[in-house]
Parts: C-alpha cells; sequence; structure tokens
C-alpha cells in the first residue's frame, strides 16, 4: 500500500493520461462542525477553492502569522472524481507473445501530504512525502468505465503528534509552531520564514495520471561524461529494463548521440527523432541481463563540451537508447545530454588568511560563480510551476551562471533543469532540509533515503547539475543553537553525513555532493567550544555572509570564505516599489512606525523567523531608521512611501554590489557569490529579495545585473589592510575564456548632476582572471564615478541573450564621499542610472 516514487522519466513508448474529469472536495469545517461539499481545483491546494467560496479570505496577509491555523485541524480533506479506463492501454509485441497486458499505475506527481487513496473503494495507497511523485500500480482494479478516484487528506499537524521527539531534533528557532516538521517531509517554508508566510497547507498541488507503460521497456539510463581528452572524450552509460522475457538472446541494445533536431524531445524523455539531427556517434551493445552498463571513447572532433553561460556554449545533443527485440524496436528511451566534467575542489578548512578552498572546475577550467538564490515562486505550490519560466528569464538578465535551490522549499520540475540547460545555467540543488537538526532514528533515515534516491535519480541526467548539498544551514545551527556545549557535532547527523551522500555516491557519482551549506568540520566547532571568544584559525570555505552591522562593506571584508552561497543586506532589506503590494502593509507599516523596538530584548525568533509578525516589521522599521541616518543623516517618513522605497532601496544596492564586485576583484582567493535572493513568493512590502511578487525589479535588481556583466570593470574602495585604505582601485573582472581589452573612460558626476572626464587609460585582461588597474582619485566632496568600456559579442552568450539590445558601450559606477550622503544629489545620480542601466518605468 505504500507508495512506489517513480521515475517520470521514461521510455518514449511510455503513455502518460492526465485525469482532467471534474473533481469534488468535502471536508468538516473546524470550528462550525459544518460539512462543505464544493468543485475542486487539481492540482491546486485547499485555500484555492475555500478563497473562492467565500470561507476564506486571504490565505497570506502581511500581518497575520496565524491566519490559517484553524484549517490547519481539518483531519478530512476528501477529492473524488470519476474516469473512465483510457483506450490508449494496448499490447506491446513482447506482452503479446506472453498474453500479457500493458502495465498501468496511477501516478500522483504530488500529495501534500499525509494521505489515503481508494480506487474503487479499495484503499490502494498511503503517502506521506510532498515532496516526490507517489505510484501504484493499477491494472487489474481499473473498471472500463465510471472508476472512482479518492483521496483523503489527513492533518499534517495532527498527525506529527504520533511520533516522539528526542533531544537531538531541533526544528528552526525556538517558536512551538515549527516544531511539528521534524517527521513531515513538506516545504519548510510552510511554517512560516522571512521569507514566506505561515501557510501549512494541503491538496493535490501536482497533476495525477494514468501511466501506461510497456511489458518490455528501458526503465533507467544513466548518461554521464567520465573523461575528457584533448583527442576523445570518454561516456558512460548505466541502464535497466523492464521484461517479461525469460530468454533475453534475441536482445541488444543501441546507443546514438545526435546533433541537435528540431523535435520536441526535451529532458524528460520527449521523442527527439522529429526532425533529428545527423548522428555523430553509434554504438550497439548486449543486452544479456536486466541491468548493464557500458564506456565509449567519442573523438573530440566529432563533438563540443557544454559550457556554464560565459565560459562556452551550452552544447546539448539528443541522446538515444534503444532495446531491439530481434529485428524490432521494443523501447526507445532519449534526452538531451550535454558533455561536461564538473568537480568541486574544496578544502576541509580555510584560514583568517584565506589558506584553503571551495571553487568548482567544469571541464577542467575553474568557473567564477555570479548567481542568484531561488525559492518556490509561489506561496501555494500548485501555481509555482506557471511562474518558473518568467523568473528563470529574470536569472538570465541578470547575467547568473548559476542558481542555488534552496533547501527550505520544493524539488523543481524537468523545465526547470532544461532550461538551465539550455542557457548555461549552473544548478546547486539542496536536499530539502533547511535550519534545523532531523530525526535520526531508522524509519526516518529510510524515508530520506528513498526520497534522496528518487531525486538523484530524477534529475542526473541534466548537465546544468553541478552540485547536490545536504541542506541549507544545518550545520550552522550548532552555533546557533546551543548544542556545542551539548558534546553534539556536525558529523553525528546521519542524515547528511552517511544517507544523503551514500545516494548521490550510488546513483549519480560523477557529480558532487557538500554535506551542509555551509558546511562546517567538527574542527570548528571544537575550536569555538575551546574558545568561544576567539580569535579563531579555523573556518569554512563556504559561507553565508550576512553583515548585520551598518558597515557592511567593512563587515562583508572580514569574511575569509573563498565563496559566499548566501548574501545580502541584513535587518534591512529591499522595498518593494508596486502600489498594490505596499498598500496590503501600509496600514500595519502605519500602526508600527512610531513604536520603539530593541532588537536585544526581542524575541529574535519571532522578529527574524516570521515576516508576518509585527516584531519582524519592528526589527526592519528599526534597521531601517539606523541605517538610513549614517548613510543619509535623516530620517525618512511613510508619508512618501516612494521616497522611502528609494532611500532604502540604494543602501540595500550598494550591499549587493559591493558583495558582487568586492569578491569578483579578488579573484581565485574569491571564487563565487550568490546572493538572496530572486524573487518573492507572495506580496511583501520589503524581503530579501530584488523582484517583488508582481514581477516588479527593485533597484537593486539594475545594479546587480550591470556587477555580474560577465567582462566588467568595476570601482571598488581599497582594503582596509592595504597601505591606502579608503583609496579607490579600478579593477576588470572577465569571467569568460577569452581576452578582455579595449579603452576605458571615467568621469565624475557632482551633486548637481554635472558629469565631468576624471581619466581614461586601455586595459587588457587576461581570459578567466581579474587584473587591478590601478587606483583612480578619489574626487573632491560627494560624487559619483562612471566608467565607460565598449560593448559587444561575448562568446558564450550568443543564442541565450536576454531579449535586451546588444549595447554599444557598457557603463558601471561607484559613489565616493564622507557620510552623510546628500540625498537629493544621490536622488539625481540615481536618475542618471535608471537611463544608463535600461530601468524599467
Amino acid at each position: 500500500m505504500n507508495a512506489a516514487y517513480p521515475l517520470k522519466t521514461t521510455d518514449e513508448q511510455t503513455v502518460r493520461v492526465e485525469l482532467t474529469s471534474p473533481w469534488s472536495l468535502t471536508f468538516t469545517h473546524p470550528t462550525t462542525g459544518r460539512r462543505h461539499v464544493m468543485d475542486a481545483t487539481v492540482p491546486g491546494n485547499v485555500e484555492i477553492d475555500l478563497e473562492r467560496e467565500g470561507l476564506m479570505g486571504n490565505p497570506f496577509p502581511p500581518d497575520d502569522f496565524f491566519a490559517t491555523r484553524e484549517w490547519e485541524r481539518v483531519d478530512d480533506w476528501v477529492y473524488e472524481t470519476v474516469f473512465d479506463a483510457p483506450t490508449q492501454a494496448g499490447r506491446t509485441a513482447s506482452a503479446a507473445r506472453h498474453g500479457a497486458r500493458d502495465e498501468i499505475d496511477l501516478l500522483f506527481e504530488g500529495i501534500d501530504t499525509i494521505a489515503d487513496v481508494w480506487l474503487n473503494d479499495e484503499l490502494v495507497l498511503h503517502t506521506e512525502n510532498m515532496l516526490v511523485p507517489h505510484s501504484v500500480p493499477v491494472t487489474d482494479r481499473l473498471r472500463p468505465r465510471a472508476n472512482t478516484l479518492r483521496v483523503r487528506i489527513y492533518s499534517a499537524e495532527l498527525h506529527a503528534r504520533r511520533h516522539r521527539y528526542d533531544a537531538f531534533q531541533y526544528s528552526r528557532g525556538q517558536f512551538a509552531a515549527r516544531q511539528a516538521q521534524a517527521y513531515l517531509r513538506k516545504a519548510r517554508h510552510m511554517w512560516g520564514w522571512d521569507n514566506a508566510p505561515h501557510l501549512v497547507s494541503a491538496g493535490i498541488w501536482r497533476p495525477v495520471s494514468l501511466v501506461i507503460r510497456p511489458a518490455t521497456r528501458i526503465a533507467d539510463v544513466y548518461l554521464n561524461t567520465q573523461v575528457i581528452r584533448d583527442d576523445s572524450v570518454v561516456l558512460g552509460c548505466s541502464w535497466s529494463i523492464a521484461t517479461p522475457d525469460i530468454d533475453l538472446r534475441a536482445y541488444r541494445g543501441v546507443f546514438r548521440l545526435r546533433e541537435r533536431g528540431d523535435g520536441a524531445g526535451a529532458g524528460s524523455g520527449g521523442d527527439v527523432r522529429a526532425g533529428a539531427g545527423r548522428v555523430v556517434h553509434e554504438l550497439e551493445f548486449p543486452v544479456n541481463f536486466v541491468a548493464g552498463r557500458f564506456t565509449t571513447r567519442v573523438p573530440r572532433s566529432d563533438v563540443e563540451l557544454w559550457w556554464p553561460r560565459g565560459y562556452g556554449e551550452p552544447v546539448l545533443y539528443d541522446a538515444e537508447v534503444e532495446l531491439l527485440v530481434g529485428d524490432g524496436v521494443a523501447s526507445r528511451w532519449s534526452a538531451r545530454f550535454g558533455i561536461r566534467t564538473v568537480e568541486l575542489l574544496r578544502s576541509e578548512l580555510t584560514t583568517k588568511d584565506g589558506d584553503g578552498e571551495f571553487v568548482f572546475r567544469v571541464n577542467g577550467e575553474r568557473i567564477y560563480v555570479n548567481g542568484a538564490n531561488w525559492k518556490p515562486k509561489h506561496a501555494l505550490h500548485s501555481l509555482a510551476d506557471a511562474r518558473v519560466r518568467r523568473a528563470l528569464d529574470l536569472a538570465l538578465d541578470l547575467n547568473c551562471n548559476m542558481i542555488r535551490v534552496w533547501g527550505g522549499g520544493i524539488y523543481e520540475e524537468h523545465g526547470f533543469f532544461d532550461y538551465c540547460d539550455e542557457h548555461g545555467i549552473l544548478v546547486w540543488q539542496d536536499f530539502m532540509f533547511a535550519c534545523e537538526f532531523p530525526p535520526n532514528d531508522e524509519w526516518f533515515l529510510e524515508v530520506v533515503k528513498r526520497e534522496a534516491e528518487w531525486v538523484v535519480r530524477e534529475f542526473r541526467n541534466h548537465p546544468s547539475i553541478a552540485l547536490w548539498s545536504g541542506d541549507n544551514e544545518v550545520d550552522q545551527m550548532f552555533f546557533k543553537a546551543g548544542r556545542m556545549a551539548q558534546d553534539l557535532r556536525p558529523s553525528h547527523n546521519l542524515v547528511n553525513r552517511k544517507v544523503l551522500p551514500e545516494a548521490v555516491r550510488a546513483w549519480n557519482p560523477h557529480t558532487p555532493y557538500l554535506e551542509s551549506s555551509p558546511y562546517a568540520s567538527d574542527c570548528i566547532i571544537d575550536e569555538r567550544l575551546r574558545n568561544p571568544a576567539g580569535p579563531w584559525t579555523h573556518f569554512p570555505p563556504e559561507d553565508h555572509v550576512y553583515p548585520g552591522a551598518i558597515d557592511f562593506q567593512s563587515a562583508y571584508r572580514a569574511s575569509p570564505s573563498h565563496f559566499v552561497s548566501e548574501t545580502g543586506p541584513f535587518f534591512i532589506n529591499a522595498m518593494s516599489e508596486s502600489e498594490s503590494i505596499i498598500k496590503l502593509e501600509l496600514p500595519r507599516a502605519k500602526r508600527l512606525w512610531d513604536v520603539p523596538f530593541d532588537r536585544r530584548t526581542a524575541s529574535v525568533d519571532m522578529s527574524l523567523d516570521g515576516h508576518q509578525t509585527d516584531l519582524y516589521f519592528l526589527s526592519w522599521k528599526q534597521a531601517v531608521q539606523e541605517r538610513m541616518e549614517w548613510l543619509f543623516g535623516r530620517t525618512f517618513s511613510l508619508d512618501d512611501w516612494r521616497e522611502l522605497a528609494l532611500a532604502v532601496n540604494i543602501y540595500s544596492g550598494n550591499c549587493f554590489k559591493f558583495a558582487i564586485e568586492y569578491s569578483r576583484s579578488r579573484k581565485w582567493k574569491k571564487t563565487g557569490v550568490i546572493w538572496w535572493s530572486l524573487s518573492d513568493m507572495f506580496p511583501m512590502m520589503f524581503n530579501y529579495s530584488v523582484v517583488d511578487y508582481e514581477w516588479k525589479p527593485k533597484k537593486p535588481y539594475y545594479w546587480i545585473r550591470q556587477s555580474q556583466l560577465p567582462q566588467c570593470l568595476m570601482i571598488v574602495d581599497a582594503d582596509q589592510g592595504s597601505a591606502d585604505p579608503g583609496s579607490l582601485e579600478l579593477f576588470a573582472a572577465n569571467d569568460t575564456r577569452q581576452q578582455f581589452a579595449g579603452d576605458y573612460r571615467i568621469t565624475a558626476v557632482d551633486s548637481s548632476g554635472k558629469e565631468h572626464e576624471h581619466a581614461k587609460g586601455r586595459f587588457e585582461c587576461p581570459p578567466n582572471e581579474s587584473l587591478n588597474l590601478g587606483k583612480v582619485a578619489v574626487p573632491a566632496g560627494q560624487s559619483m564615478l562612471l566608467v565607460r568600456w565598449p560593448g559587444g559579442e561575448v562568446a558564450g552568450f550568443s543564442g541565450v541573450s536576454s531579449g535586451r539590445p546588444a549595447v554599444r558601450e557598457h557603463v558601471n559606477h561607484c559613489v565616493s564621499g564622507e557620510r552623510p550622503f546628500d540625498f537629493g544629489a544621490y536622488r539625481t545620480w540615481v536618475g542618471m542610472l535608471d537611463r544608463l542601466y535600461g530601468v524599467e518605468p
């Protein structure tokens, strides 16, 4: 009765028939006890139907953390539909020889979360994981007509009470509302986060289908690039088949690699033969058992490599594996395939002076990462998939070459990875754990093992996958949760130290694994336990860097980590400029604007972890007032929220800009920045993202876009440890494999907006390096410096443009002078930048 976790990548002969007949939803109201029956949205979340029927208001108000709490007690969400058996069910040649029928499975791509499923009044399936698909064989259970399918979803909160909670397990923060998540395989953000509403939800959130599988078929294929040499590449393939045949002597296989055609094929297994391209490599292999593997050597002159964005073209091929029985093709599997190797070179520790390493290498070439963190694109997950493509277009526009899929959310669909494959965007994929110590008992470890094996097997053929990461900030919790004194260490966590790496090693050994982000070696914990006040000599080589200090730049410089996988302004964050979103939160903002707040005595758990709480707003408001006084020497009022938004976004934009440019200027001592984060999942007046829920970019978006140009000139403040701290230096950053050279000119813009020539020169920067071009004279008073250099095409970007017209001249800015800055002058400078950077009105 327990579900299988089926691979959605299948052979071409497998047919999927989505159940699109009407669904109903029945449940008992948690307060009135009244029984309700209504039309149901499938795929959907219950909140969609409750709001439509007037039983629920806004499911994610900006100022009520427990707005939907009563609905979490509903224990009988019952979905029901009636359908006819599909007529596509036939018999393959192999099945006909044995008098066998094709196999039919009932597939749920996403049920949230604890559910029982009845088919024609027979209990056929039990589910306890919303993050993976579930299936059950129904070949002998279907009627030709009028099959009744009923799904009862239970209260996840009530179900969680059945488990025992030991002293090791820990859920994010001390707030009891999150404790239920420990044993529940649900998206962690659903219990509320600084970027998400408290919305535990329920529903059938992804499609329901009947999957008709031929009796003889290719069951699984793993393609990989094993070695890249000057004269050849060595490809590997592991495969398995399903068949009722006992005698396999008539069986054989064929592997083909084709130039990409114009067919409909995709990473999810689409047919690539329509408009198929030229075969560049073919190999026939024996099939003597139901599973096997082979390697094959391909001349380098016959193929091109897949490269991350900026480093070359993301060349894809159409890969085919055919299973032949006699002279006929019994099954065919196909997918897009990129020839590439990926490595993560990392040390256990780094020192205060940066004596360590954390760098990605693709095809033997070190890759500097400019990336963004990725959250689910909607708080109601059934609505998230439709928003993915638009968000990816934004990442492309921002010149990102990596996306980190955060462990507090969901596993995205193949369309997400297909896009990244096509556009050369590397994917750092977290497993779905965040800011917690997960249970380590045998039952839970088996649950995690099954989930991890499915995730890895499902997505491993995508060339964009660069890293499997065990979680988000689980190791880091040992610093924050008072666990060091309990003689506990990160290595005691069997989830990210044993179960997850074993799944990667077994099913995707050619892709790196990172235990946790950031990873904390036990010796880091030991040192801090011995010497809590420091100084310390051991640091993580990859870290999440959130300087809480008002002076973001000085605090960011102090991090010795090589790779920053989360960063951005802390306590304060960028503000939406969409009037409809501001109006939602303005009543709370006005109510609390003059309320005093002391972060030292407030409940940090509530102020930082729940956007919908008043304490969270008070914390943000306090940070805004402190930082605006520091930067501009004045305060701002909600009476002119647009002026407030501009001031907040200037500060936030400066933080993002400095983090990116400072790290790029220190290449290869620094090896990448993945800033937090791309876009909002629900309407928020302010949040740690650069695009709001209505898709309007905030001001920092445009500054990040310039700072992440693959070939970029940057004016950066000199290090405090340099001979002339506080001076300005001009850097060339080149994240491509071609020369970066040309003439530059620097102009200074005074407080009135007048532009004056300041400096000019010639630069040449080698491929994949950064170069200090020398000091830049600091203008008198407060001013904005603009550095310009020629535009043009960059190899590795053709065919994957964001749709913006090519520019003849690039520009980047730097503001210099003593604080506090004149806000009127800054507003003039920003107006100029809006025109230069192509800011949308």
